[in-house]
């Protein structure tokens, strides 16, 4: 028997249970859907019946959910719903649908603590699994249809009152939804198309953690701290970061990088990356962002930043940490990291090239305290110059 997915999706709560860090927040938030079919009968003409007892609130209601698989295919509805008070036998609501094989189930969609009820539909193609929504309202004897909530696919809910709806093809398309106060289905940012693979998976993962912060769950810095690995060494190598394909990296969405930087207007599609995050010890955290910078078709200037965001996400400090330029070299940056001091030392040639028959080589040397009271507290610059001779 068909019943309605219960978790948020199948690959997010995979890389909830995978991540290196505690994520069973997620699972342990999921709501429990209630398969209250309890008579089910069948004659020769196809015409099948769910007729039930449910009690929502101090009220007990009879609900009747009928099909002619017959006339699935040959009419615009073959199938009604009724709801009627158990007590005086009124008819609350009647609806015409298309079902091909009646069944019911309870669960709470809008976060009132009220139990809804929820009607299967029909499965399409890879599995892809719909139905019909009710909410019960506050008052006796109240309930409303969801419009559009047919059309998503094997939606899910969970205790953060998001809706995933996960749509499964050649490639999965996610959308996140809530239901409003005015009982309308309201889409939450962007839908997004992963092929599968874990890194783009976390594209859904970084993008619903976001909605949860917005939607007064977990904290911004929470959920990118939950998400984003730890920076483990003692040098930033840019060498070492295997650029070709981003795939060990979280990309930045249009969304947050709005959020960090409100001032920048540079923001392009995979442009920005964040490698790691810094163990947080206070009300801010500490990203490792990767900019991949294109000057021309085959000119490539990447660049690795320090990033402190406060709760917010709103960029607090901005630190260079290293510069790779693939074609003329005038800027190098270099940075190292032991305990909590940082230390970046820039140089900058007066020529286009490093090497030149003669040319000044300028370095300033920066020294920082990282995780100090104000976020990063800047202990001491040196600065001096250099002129070589061939």
């Amino acid at each position: 028997m068909r019943t309605l997915i219960l978790l948020l999706s199948g690959s997010i709560l995979l890389l909830a249970c995978t991540s290196k860090r505690n994520t069973d927040e997620v699972g342990q938030s999921l709501s429990t859907m209630k398969l209250v079919n309890e008579i089910s009968e069948s004659d020769p003409s196809q015409l099948v019946t769910v007729d039930t007892l449910v009690t929502i609130g101090a009220e007990t209601y009879q609900l009747i959910f009928t099909a002619n698989l017959n006339q699935l295919d040959e009419a615009d509805y073959n199938a009604s719903f009724t709801i009627q008070n158990s007590k005086d036998g009124r008819v609350l609501l009647m609806d015409s649908l298309v079902s091909s094989g009646p069944q019911i189930s309870l669960g709470d969609f809008n976060g009132d603590k009220i139990p809804d009820i929820w009607l299967y539909r029909e499965s399409g193609a890879r599995a892809n699994e719909y139905g019909y929504l009710y909410v019960t309202g506050p008052d006796k004897d109240q309930f409303t249809s969801i419009k559009g909530f047919e059309y998503l696919c094997n939606a899910q809910v969970d205790a953060n009152n998001i809706i995933t709806s996960l749509c499964l093809s050649g490639v999965n398309t996610y959308t996140f939804l809530r239901i409003n106060a005015k009982n309308e289905l309201e889409q939450l940012g962007e839908s997004w198309v992963t092929d599968g693979r874990k890194q783009t998976e976390e594209k859904v993962m970084l993008a619903y953690q976001q909605l949860l912060g917005k939607q007064g769950g977990r904290s911004l810095l929470d959920s990118l701290a939950q998400i984003c690995p730890l920076h483990t060494t003692d040098t930033f190598n840019m060498e070492s970061c295997q650029t070709d394909d981003f795939s060990r990296m979280i990309p930045v969405t249009k969304k947050l990088y709005q959020t960090i930087f409100p001032d920048l207007h540079n923001y392009s599609a995979n442009t920005f990356f964040i490698y790691a995050c810094l163990p947080r010890q206070h009300d801010f955290l500490t990203l490792i962002i990767y900019q991949r910078n294109f000057e021309s078709e085959n000119h490539r200037v990447d660049y690795m930043d320090l990033v402190n965001i406060d709760k917010t996400g709103k960029c607090l400090d901005k630190i260079r940490l290293a510069a790779k330029d693939n074609e003329v070299i005038t800027y190098e940056v270099s940075s190292s990291l032991h305990q909590d001091t940082l230390t970046v030392t820039e140089q900058i040639s007066s020529e286009p090239y490093f090497d030149p028959p003669r040319d000044t080589l300028y370095t300033n040397q920066y020294v920082f305290k990282i995780n100090g009271r104000k976020g990063i507290d800047t202990l001491r610059i040196n600065r001096f110059f250099e002129v070589r001779e061939n």
